[in-house]
């Protein structure tokens, strides 16, 4: 439960207990020294291979339980247009979905 509870205008007890966050997390303000600091030492060419590299990796894993491929299949084409995220082609003839 929140640690501030207030009346507010509606009275049911929901709103009464969650309309105002009593608490504020200061973290992210805490943290953010040390993330530039972190984004300075490794890059943002590294961070950036990274997350193409685990999107690649989670794609290809989605793919092969999916029974399907990527999009575009040409590894270079898609490394071409790829961020930080990838295409997945969805299994054809689920539910109600025509056959592909």
């Amino acid at each position: 439960y929140p640690s501030v509870i207030d009346g507010g205008p509606d009275p049911t007890a929901f709103t009464q207990e969650f309309m105002w966050q009593g608490t504020f997390d200061y973290s992210a303000y805490i943290a953010l020294p040390d993330a530039i600091a972190w984004r300075a030492r490794l890059g943002e060419d590294g961070i950036m291979n990274y997350m193409k590299e685990v999107a690649e990796q989670g794609g290809q894993h989605l793919a092969a339980r999916f029974n399907t491929t990527l999009m575009p299949a040409d590894p270079v084409e898609r490394q071409a247009m790829q961020g930080a995220l990838v295409n997945v082609r969805l299994p054809c003839g689920l539910g109600t979905e025509p056959a592909c």
